[in-house]
Order: C-alpha cells, then structure tokens, then sequence
C-alpha cells in the first residue's frame, strides 16, 4: 500500500533514509525518488549510504571538487522541492577518543573539515553516527 500526503501529513519530519548496503543509488535515481516522493509531503532525504568509503570507512579523505558539485546539484534540487537534504557521517572505530589529547584534536579538526566542506556545498544538517565504544 503506498502513502499519501494525507497519511503523512502529522509529521512535521518525513522523509527517506539512503542508508543500505549494496549498490549505491546514481544521482538520477536520488532524483527520481525525491522527485516522486516530495509531492506526497516528504521532506527528508537523509544520506547515510554504508557504501560511500569517504563518510564511513575512509572518513578522513575529503571529497572531490567534482564529488562536491554533484553533491551540491543534489542539495539544490532537493531544496527546490522543499526537500531537506541531511548527511551522515561515520567516523566508526578509528576516532581518537582515547588518546593524547593532539591525537584527539587532529580527528576533531578532521571532521570539522570535512562538515565544512560539506557546507559549502550547500549541506548543513549534518549526522554523526556508528561510533564505536564510549564517549567519555
């Protein structure tokens, strides 16, 4: 059975979750869901992909200038659809909680880095989720 805007409509936030395994989603296809779903009074697409190595494994590379404007294309798009675009980022198991506290800072500036770079591309509503052991 397939919602309606009726079914949705007490949800101040509701929206999608691209938080999977497997094949990444193309940005044609990001398109055509925010496209089909947006009419219906979602308003959340929230990028949380297992599958990106730049916002999970490999959190500390930064991403491409052309990695950058694509994303920033999809952030307008979804933005032109009164759609809220939100990323998430999975620093895992190798964040520097414990530590000297110059470990710790060089992570920190690390993420900060990589939340402005995303910024800029026009995303600020960030996640930071799948840490790994306590934080104290």
């Amino acid at each position: 059975q397939q919602a309606t805007g009726e079914d949705i409509k007490g949800f101040r936030v509701c929206g999608i979750v691209e938080g999977f395994t497997g094949r990444r989603w193309t940005m044609a296809e990001r398109k055509a869901l925010v496209s089909s779903l947006a009419p219906k009074g979602l308003n959340h697409y929230l990028y949380a992909c297992k599958e990106d190595p730049k916002a999970r494994r490999r959190w500390r590379d930064p991403y491409s200038a052309q990695e950058l404007e694509a994303l920033k294309d999809f952030v307008r798009f979804c933005s032109e659809r009164n759609v809220t675009f939100n990323f998430a980022l999975s620093p895992g198991a190798d964040f520097a909680f414990y530590g000297t506290e110059h470990i710790f800072n060089h992570d920190a500036d690390q993420l900060v880095s990589k939340y402005l770079a995303l910024c800029e591309a026009g995303c600020c509503n960030f996640y930071i989720s799948q840490f790994a052991g306590q934080i104290l």
